[in-house]
């Protein structure tokens, strides 16, 4: 593994816009999503009523989640999700309301509710709570809403509205350890903070669920920088794991969940930073993707670069992922161009690695397959080979849907073509050659002490033509048919695949014209300073088609 490079230096190599390379962005600060007050009640000697109380999973249940997860090709299922019969809670009152009430699901290891039909007014606020760890405050005001998980078989909810609230009571969730589900060897699987080097790049991975019917399912997804490098929580998976604005909206990503130190022992997922909720923005079967847009982020986050050029045979290639649910694992690879495939996964839209160090399992679908200083190139499928369903058998191999296929799709939002308006003609605009380019002039006549915008004239026998078009254009408002300057634009098709511009002018004013190709909103621009004779000629104004 090569070490990281500075920031600095790789933002600096590459230009931000129309690259097949995009570098990481290092240490953005992130938003977060919701306020850090304490709920009011919470330290109320009175315990909060048990309004719903049910069995959470059976043996049976967990039994058919280790059925589920002995194939590797899958999200990882990590709970069930039950439907209630709807309690409602409507205030009592007009005024300032503050309620305070309890879901239990008996045997749970972690609970997540939802709420239906919220209706909660402007600076109201919303709370959840386990049997330990901080009040996690939810910021909603209608609609559905699937609350974060909380630590133990208890979740006790806390509103304080200043006016009337309600909403109803409607499913929860049990979410177990993942080790209560897990179903595969690990023995060959590496801790990632075992791997020096790793730890900036981590800030980009995600543990995350998401409710998907009858299930709550977990996978790996990871930050992508898009070409404006702003921060935008642009969140990378896989199309097998959410494929639908449902369950998107029902995403809890856990952030930083790695141990302390080399193999060392795990905080429980109340310490670790997380986020609720995300949109869903793009999702493809063909090369198994899902971007997200996630709906908050902790600080101080790393976002991926990309890079989407086909690799050579034996690349060095790396995950970063959560195998089993367990904290961050790392698991290398070499690119593998002579491997067979699997008929369900074909190239070009997958790619194929030779398993080298460590492992992915079950729960590292989606994880960005990364090279170098965190570049991505794909996201993790599955595995393919003789024995696919055991991580630890080097004879598979890492299945990867190619980055390099799905860019086209993911572009509009990591590196969007720029935008710019369509060209209308008007008083003061020309359009030229089928309205594609958009033509201006401005003018000072210092003599006469006046200025203004040119006025296009429209001539009749100056037709428009597919290969050249002239615009004329008239400055004094006592002579508005007199022509002061002349732009004209040919299509220089088989000569240099150019487009040539040509300005004359007949003014003693001083003059600017502007030229915009509203294809790529390039613009081309000069001034002629009063008196000038010149005329001009650039033969390379802009580039064909």
């Amino acid at each position: 593994m090569r070490p990281l490079l500075l920031p600095a230096l790789l933002l600096a190599a590459l230009p931000a816009f129309g690259t097949d390379v995009l570098p990481p962005l290092f240490g953005h600060r992130g938003v977060q999503q919701s306020v850090t007050t304490e709920p009011p009640l919470r330290t109320s000697t009175t315990a909060a009523r048990v309004l719903v109380k049910t069995s959470g999973a059976t043996e049976n249940d967990l039994a058919e989640l280790r059925r589920a997860n002995a194939n590797s090709d899958g999200p990882l299922h990590v709970g069930i999700v039950k439907e209630l019969e709807p309690v409602s809670i409507v205030s009592a009152q007009s005024g300032r309301w503050q309620w305070r009430g309890a879901v239990q699901a008996e045997g749970a290891r972690r609970v997540r509710v939802r709420l239906d039909d919220v209706v909660l007014p402007a600076g109201a606020k919303l709370w959840i709570y386990g049997t330990g760890g901080a009040a996690i405050a939810i910021t909603a005001n209608t609609g559905t809403l699937w609350t974060p998980s909380v630590a133990g078989d208890t979740a006790t909810i806390e509103v304080d509205a200043p006016g009337s609230a309600s909403f109803r009571i409607g499913a929860l969730a049990d979410m177990r350890h993942p080790s209560d589900a897990a179903a595969h060897d690990t023995s060959c699987i590496e801790d990632a903070t075992c791997h020096n080097g790793n730890s900036a790049l981590g800030r980009a991975i995600a543990f995350y669920d998401f409710v998907a019917g009858t299930r709550l399912l977990s996978c790996t997804g990871g930050l992508v920088n898009n070409a404006a490098q702003d921060g935008a929580p642009y969140f990378l998976t896989a199309n097998h794991c959410v494929k639908t604005a449902e369950q998107a909206a029902t995403l809890e990503a856990f952030w930083d969940y790695r141990s302390s130190a080399c193999n060392a022992h795990v905080p429980p997922f109340d310490t670790f930073p997380r986020t609720l909720g995300a949109t869903l923005l793009v999702t493809s079967f063909t090369s198994d993707v899902t971007l997200l847009r996630l709906h908050g982020i902790p600080p101080n986050r790393t976002f991926l670069g990309w890079d989407r050029r086909d690799l050579a045979h034996d690349t060095p290639l790396f995950h970063l992922s959560h195998p089993n649910g367990a904290a961050q694992r790392y698991s290398s690879s070499a690119l593998d161009e002579h491997f067979a495939g699997c008929a369900s996964s074909q190239r070009p839209s997958f790619l194929y690695s030779r398993p080298l160090v460590g492992a992915t399992d079950v729960g590292s679908s989606g994880a960005p397959l990364l090279y170098g200083e965190g570049y991505v190139v794909g996201q993790l499928k599955s595995g393919c080979g003789p024995e696919p369903d055991n991580a630890c058998n080097r004879a598979n191999r890492d299945v990867d849907g190619a980055f390099a296929v799905s860019y086209a799709q993911l572009r509009p939002f990591l590196d969007p073509a720029p935008q710019c308006e369509t060209c209308t003609p008007n008083d003061t605009t020309a359009c030229l050659l089928g309205n594609r380019f958009k033509v201006t002039v401005t003018w000072n006549d210092t003599f006469a002490g006046i200025s203004g915008m040119g006025h296009p004239i429209r001539y009749s026998e100056n037709t428009p033509d597919p290969i050249v078009e002239n615009a004329f254009f008239s400055f004094y408002g006592h002579a508005p048919k007199a022509v002061e300057t002349i732009v004209k634009i040919v299509k220089g098709v088989t000569v240099n695949d150019k487009y040539w511009l040509f300005v004359a002018g007949f003014s003693g004013a001083a003059y600017d014209v502007t030229v915009q190709d509203t294809t790529t909103c390039a613009k081309w621009e000069r001034s002629v300073p009063s008196q000038s004779p010149a005329i001009i000629r650039d033969y390379e104004a802009f580039p064909l088609p």
